[in-house]
C-alpha cells in the first residue's frame, strides 16, 4: 500500500451541504460550543490527512462513500505493517480504527494505548468504530485514549458530523500553534490548557451525540419493524384475495372499480361430479370424508393451475371450471377437454373401500356467459347464463367415467378427438344431440 501524496491545496474540503441537525428530534439542536469551536473554520496552514484502519473492505468502501468530500486526503490501511508505516511516515490529522482491526488479540483500545504512549502521537485524534453500544464499554474505550466512538452500523450523517468536528479541532490546534509560534502570545502551559479545554468540550459533545444516536437507532428499528409487519399483512391479504378471486378481478376490486360483471361471447364450462358419492361418503367418518375430498379437489386445483384455467367453485362433490374467463384464450375448448381427461385419470388414484377406483361424470359446454363478483361479504366469482345450465345438464345426465359435450363444443373439437354421437332428453331443452369422448385422433 502506497499512501497518496498530500494535495497541494492546504484546506480541509467541506463535506456536502447536510443540515447539522439531521437525526435530532424536532426542535432540538446540537450543543453550542460558542466561539471556542467554529464548525466552518478558515483553511488551515497544511492539509489534514485522515487514515482509516480496517480489514473490512466493505466498511472501507462505505466510509469512502460517506467521506467522499475528503477525496485524496483519505488513506485506507488494511494491514498492521501498513498501519505502522503510515503512522511513522505520514502526519495525520485523524485516525479511524475498527475495533476488529489487526491480528487476533488486538483491539481498538490496544492501538489507542500504543499511540498514547508515543510522544509524537499522544494528541492524535482517534475515532474507534465498533458494534458495542453499552455505555460502560464506550467509557472504557475513552479511558484507553479514544477521542470519539462510532457505533456500527454506520449512520452517514453522524459519521460526517463527527469527522468534521475532529478535523475542525485539529485545524484549530494547528492554527493556534502557528499563531503562538509567530506571535509568542501565550506560554506553553497556556496552550496546553486551551487545547485540553477544547478537547474536553469536544468529548462532552461526542458523548451527547452518541446518546442521541442510540435513541435514533431505537426509533429506526421500531419503524422498520412496523413497516415490515405492514408489508407482511398486505402481502397476506393480497394472497387471500387472490385465492378467492381470479388475479385480474382481484386487481380491479382493489382499484375500487364499481362494476365487476363482464359478458363473454364464448367460453367453455366444465362440471365434474363423483359417481356414487352418497354411498361412498356413508362409509367414512366426517373427518375422513373431509380429508378425502380435500385431497381430490386439491389435486384438481393443481391441474387447473397447470392448464391455465379458472376454478369457479365446488358444490358438495361437484367441481366447476371455466376456460376463456376472465382472460380470453382462443383454445379454451381444447384446454378444458385436456383438463377433463387429466381429471378422469387423476380420480382413479382414489378408491372405494372395496378397492374399486372412484369415477367422474363430466359435462362440457361452450357458449356465451356473464361472469362477475356477487355479494358484499364472503363474495365469490361466478358464471351465469344458459351455457352454464346446459354444461351442468351434460354432467348430471352423463354416464359414469365418461365425458359428454354439447354440439357447440363438439364443433370446436371434432378435428382433434373421436366422439360417439348420443341423443339425450334435457330438461327445459327437449331432445338434444350430444357427444361422448372416445379418444384423441392419431
Amino acid at each position: 500500500m502506497t499512501p497518496p501524496a498530500p494535495r497541494s491545496s492546504s484546506s480541509v474540503p467541506d463535506p456536502p451541504e447536510v443540515p447539522f441537525t439531521e437525526g435530532l428530534p424536532e426542535g432540538q439542536d446540537w450543543p453550542d460550543l460558542g466561539c471556542m469551536l467554529p464548525l466552518c473554520p478558515s483553511p488551515p496552514a497544511t492539509a489534514i490527512m485522515v487514515a482509516v484502519a480496517t480489514s473490512n473492505s466493505h466498511q472501507a468502501q462505505e466510509l469512502g462513500q460517506i467521506l467522499n468530500w475528503l477525496q485524496d486526503q483519505m488513506i485506507v490501511i488494511g494491514t498492521e505493517a501498513e498501519f505502522w508505516a503510515v503512522i511513522k511516515e505520514r502526519p495525520l490529522g485523524l485516525l479511524m480504527v475498527d475495533r476488529s482491526f489487526g491480528s487476533p488479540g488486538q483491539t481498538g483500545e490496544t492501538w489507542c494505548r500504543h499511540l498514547r504512549a508515543s510522544a509524537s502521537h499522544h494528541t492524535l485524534p482517534i475515532l474507534l468504530l465498533g458494534e458495542q453500544a453499552d455505555p460502560n464499554f464506550i467509557a472504557a474505550a475513552f479511558a484507553a485514549g479514544a477521542t470519539d466512538y462510532l457505533t456500527l452500523p454506520l449512520q452517514a450523517a453522524e459519521v460526517r458530523h463527527r469527522v468534521k468536528t475532529q478535523l475542525t479541532l485539529m485545524s484549530l490546534q494547528r492554527r493556534l500553534i502557528d499563531d503562538l509560534d509567530r506571535q509568542s502570545i501565550l506560554e506553553s502551559n497556556s496552550r496546553v490548557k486551551l487545547l485540553l479545554t477544547l478537547q474536553n468540550q469536544l468529548r462532552a459533545q461526542s458523548e451527547r451525540l452518541w446518546a442521541k444516536n442510540i435513541l435514533l437507532e431505537h426509533e429506526v428499528n421500531e419503524r422498520q419493524t412496523v413497516e415490515k409487519a405492514l408489508r407482511e399483512a398486505h402481502a397476506q391479504s393480497d394472497r387471500l384475495l387472490r385465492n378467492i378471486l381470479p388475479g385480474p378481478i382481484a386487481d380491479r376490486l382493489k382499484t375500487g372499480e364499481g362494476s365487476l360483471a363482464d359478458r363473454y361471447e364464448e367460453a367453455t364450462i366444465l362440471f365434474a361430479d363423483i359417481v356414487d358419492f352418497t354411498p361412498f361418503s356413508s362409509q367414512l367418518s366426517p373427518l375422513e370424508l373431509m380429508e378425502t375430498l380435500n385431497q381430490i379437489f386439491s389435486s384438481f386445483d393443481q391441474l387447473v393451475e397447470n392448464f391455465g384455467l379458472e376454478k369457479i367453485k365446488t358444490i358438495g362433490d361437484a367441481y366447476m371450471v371455466a376456460g376463456g374467463v376472465p382472460l380470453y384464450r382462443p383454445d379454451h375448448a381444447e384446454v378444458v377437454m385436456e383438463l377433463a381427461i387429466a381429471m378422469r385419470r387423476e380420480i382413479r388414484k382414489f378408491k372405494h373401500q372395496s378397492g374399486q377406483p372412484l369415477r367422474l361424470r363430466i359435462g362440457i359446454n361452450t357458449g356465451a356467459v356473464v361472469a362477475g363478483v356477487i355479494g358484499i361479504r364472503k363474495f365469490s366469482y361466478d358464471l351465469w347464463g344458459d351455457a352454464v345450465n346446459v354444461a351442468s345438464r351434460m354432467e348430471s345426465q352423463g354416464l359414469p367415467g365418461r365425458i359428454q359435450v354439447t354440439t357447440n363444443t363438439y364443433k370446436r373439437l371434432a378435428h382433434l378427438y373421436n366422439f360417439e354421437e348420443w341423443v339425450v332428453n334435457i330438461k327445459g331443452k327437449g331432445h338434444m344431440t350430444t357427444y361422448f369422448l372416445i379418444d384423441r385422433k392419431r
